[in-house]
């Protein structure tokens, strides 16, 4: 165990001394949707708690619908939230459910604190039946400090997801069909990664450009500080002695990922429709209630 703890400081600092010349840069990668994506409305939500907690209503449509602001909110991990933030999110914004996207671990480690009776939960674990090889992979991208590398390996995770986890990504999505779920918080623990991935979907399904769900995408940057301290924070990643900033690159969220996710898709399964009809278990019928819950 002793040579192993070795072995991995060394490759660390080789990785962290490669990555010096390559700094990450979170702002670089946003995209701010601009009036034509997305319609007027606040986006600030007074939560002091929360990680990358935000309204995904607003956003515009090809065939010109608004998604409607409030009924379905994106975010990172929520077991710090304050009392205030409960009352805010129970009683300003009558959150009804709550999807919760971790593994049994995560949600073990860090559980939420809204009181058993207030609202729905359901936890969907977006395992990959390719976890450990496309953890393997991501680990020996890291290491090398390679960035070209890094994205190819971490961007495959998400096609991972994609393909071994729509079931998962149904039954998130069929809670958005009934409007008694409504307002639905959906969440990871950095908000980023699944939380994007469901957020995509459901974009797409309600028929937002793919330019715009990008967009969407990239916001999370501006949340990279609090990502970053939620990674290092992580008792997981604690226990594998890997320096935080090894793990820096997958922590931004760069949208050629979530564009790739949506590229594989039409690829592998003719559209996003078809996806969610053949591999994750929907109905015309649900996907019609999707679009007559969520669109105004």
């Amino acid at each position: 165990m002793q040579l192993r703890t070795v072995l991995v400081k060394l490759m660390a600092q080789r990785a962290l001394h490669r990555l010096k010349s390559q700094p990450i840069e979170p702002q670089s990668y946003i995209t701010r949707p601009t009036a034509e994506m997305r319609a007027d409305h606040s986006a600030d939500l007074p939560l002091a708690g929360a990680v990358n907690f935000r309204d995904l209503g607003g956003y515009r449509t090809r065939d010109g619908y608004t998604v409607k602001s409030g009924l379905l909110y994106r975010s990172g991990d929520l077991a710090a939230l304050t009392d205030a933030d409960l009352n805010y999110l129970l009683n300003t914004l009558h959150v009804k459910f709550v999807c919760d996207l971790r593994n049994p671990e995560e949600v073990a480690e860090s559980a939420h604190r809204f009181p058993a009776d207030s609202l729905g939960y359901v936890n969907l674990p977006i395992m990959r039946a390719s976890a450990s090889s496309d953890e393997r992979q991501v680990g020996k991208a890291l290491f090398s400090g390679d960035i070209a590398k890094i994205d190819a390996a971490f961007g495959q995770t998400y096609i991972g997801m994609v393909d071994n986890s729509a079931a998962a990504f149904g039954q998130a999505l069929k809670i958005m069909t009934d409007p008694a779920n409504l307002p639905t918080i959906f969440h990871c623990t950095a908000g980023k990664d699944r939380t994007g991935i469901t957020a995509a979907l459901v974009l797409s399904l309600l028929g937002v450009p793919d330019a715009t769900i990008s967009a969407d995408y990239s916001l999370t940057n501006l949340a990279y500080d609090h990502v970053y301290l939620t990674a290092k924070n992580n008792r997981t990643y604690q226990a594998t002695g890997i320096p935080i900033d090894v793990l820096a690159p997958i922590l931004v969220a760069k949208p050629r990922w979530i564009e790739g996710v949506l590229a594989h898709i039409r690829q592998q399964y003719g559209s996003v429709e078809q996806y969610a009809l053949t591999k994750a278990g929907l109905t015309p019928a649900d996907i019609a209630a999707l679009r007559a819950n969520l669109l105004e």
